[in-house]
């Protein structure tokens, strides 16, 4: 009886759900998956296929981009809202 009230309410949820959910779960991989060797990428030396950062400069960049990734989202849609989104995507 459980199990069946359980499957009614999963199924319950309209498409579209499930489309935002998967794409939020393929993004938040991909988002990991880049942060996790981001620091490698940047520290390696040229020679290697890296960009020969040194830590502090990487440690830095890190650091200004976790914020950013934060923040944006939020003054993008303030604008968003006072212009539209249409304009926005034009200007951007």
């Amino acid at each position: 009886m459980e199990k069946q009230k359980a499957r009614k309410g999963i199924s319950s949820f309209p498409r579209n759900f499930w489309t935002v959910i998967v794409m939020e779960f393929f993004e938040r991989g991909s988002y990991y998956g880049v942060m996790s060797i981001l620091s490698v990428y940047l520290v390696l030396d040229i020679s290697q296929g890296g960009l020969g950062f040194s830590k502090e400069s990487v440690g830095v960049i890190k650091s200004v981009i976790t914020p950013l990734l934060y923040l944006l989202p939020i003054l993008s849609g303030a604008l968003a809202d006072q212009f539209g989104y249409k304009k926005t995507l034009i200007f951007s």
